[in-house]
């Protein structure tokens, strides 16, 4: 199956915008008053590298936080980018939650040399408070100086598209990089980038080797259950989570929710596994009026559940409605496609498999790196080497 679709799907510089114009105009003035000032502030903390390319190698530099470690977000790029790129060219450095990221990076450059650095915009936040926002978005600037400096290619992972980790990415990818949408919205409202270099929105990617254990482990530490409801319990998603089991309860339906984040991830998806249907909201939190594209729609379907959730943009970029998975809009439909679901076996199995031959597809065939490649690539920068293609 080839799937075709533009490297970039973000809203861009001159783009349509709708939402707030002054909170984008003070966005705007920020993010020029930390390049302008950045060099004052950061003078005596600038870095200097003489290493030559021909030394930098092929290996990729991957940046958590110890709490970011163990997450099913960063245990899967750590994978998927192992076995892409051979893991040997993978680095894992992890800094503890409140330790200076800019010093360790800088002493860390120091005595190893990369192609590529990834992080996410999360890692470099730790502590709330107004001095310590501004100071981040110093800290971010210098660090697109350094891995500049030391001839790397930054990937900004970006999970939440909000004004102050959108002007993180911006900042950490200023003097060249790539910004990684992993859930856009896409709306008028959203605020426009500083630069074109970002593509998205992508799914989180998956290694064949976790695949073919998840598909092998077994179901026996969790119950069977016509609907599982899964996730995150913030509002608005809560309320209608709450409804939704009022409602399978009085009419006698099986369900599994587990709104905590103590499941192992296998464990996680195992749950979906053992699911006939698979409940899911692509809300933003807090909002009911926006919508994002979250990785728990790829994890249903890779699970062979029938995947019962939200349109929103990005999800038909992949899979299509009434195919490969079914999209409601209010509380009434909700449940009448459960109960339409659960009574047309035949029907639902088909758009399950459907959704799930898709995604296995685009998991197997190294996708998301492949459309991170040919960002780089349209950008005229740097490419992550493939395993294959390593002398």
């Amino acid at each position: 199956m080839k799937i075709e679709r533009p490297y970039s799907l973000l809203v861009g510089p001159g783009a349509e915008f709708e939402g707030n114009k002054l909170l984008d105009i003070f966005r705007s003035w920020v993010y020029n008053f930390v390049l302008m000032t950045f060099r004052v502030r950061f003078i005596s903390r600038r870095t200097t590298n003489d290493k030559q390319d021909k030394n930098q190698g092929n290996k990729v530099l991957f940046v958590v936080r110890d709490w970011g470690v163990r997450t099913t977000l960063n245990i899967d790029i750590r994978e998927s980018l192992s076995e892409y790129c051979g893991s040997d060219n993978v680095v894992i450095l992890e800094v503890l939650k409140y330790d200076n990221i800019t010093s360790i990076l800088e002493n860390f450059l120091k005595l190893n040399t990369f192609s590529h650095v990834i992080l996410d915009t999360r890692v470099m936040l730790t502590t709330n408070g107004f001095f310590k926002a501004i100071q981040s978005l110093y800290d971010c600037r210098l660090m697109a100086k350094l891995f500049h400096a030391n001839n790397m290619i930054c990937l900004c992972g970006a999970t939440d598209f909000q004004p102050g980790y959108k002007l993180q990415a911006e900042l950490l990818t200023s003097c060249g990089g790539l910004i990684i949408n992993w859930a856009n919205d896409n709306s008028k409202e959203s605020f426009p980038l500083r630069h074109r270099r970002h593509v998205g929105p992508l799914f989180t990617p998956k290694s064949q080797k976790s695949i073919k254990k998840l598909m092998n482990s077994s179901l026996d530490e969790v119950p069977k259950s016509d609907v599982s409801i899964m996730g995150a319990n913030y509002e608005p998603r809560k309320s209608l989570s709450d409804k939704l089991i009022v409602w399978l309860e009085s009419n006698k339906i099986s369900h599994y929710s587990n709104t905590r984040k103590d499941l192992e991830a296998f464990s996680y998806l195992n749950v979906f596994r053992n699911s006939k249907i698979s409940f899911n909201t692509n809300w933003v939190a807090g909002r009911l009026d926006k919508y994002h594209f979250v990785g728990r729609n790829f994890e249903i379907a890779l699970a062979g559940s029938l995947l019962l959730t939200q349109k929103c943009y990005g999800l038909d970029l992949y899979l299509e409605e009434g195919k490969d998975y079914i999209a409601f809009g209010d509380f009434d439909e909700l449940t009448k496609k459960i109960d339409y679901y659960l009574s047309h076996e035949k029907e639902r199995s088909r758009i399950a498999k459907s959704g799930q031959q898709k995604v296995l597809v685009l998991f197997n065939t190294n996708f998301v790196w492949n459309e991170i490649n040919k960002g780089l690539r349209i950008h005229h920068l740097s490419e992550i080497k493939e395993a294959k293609s390593v002398s």
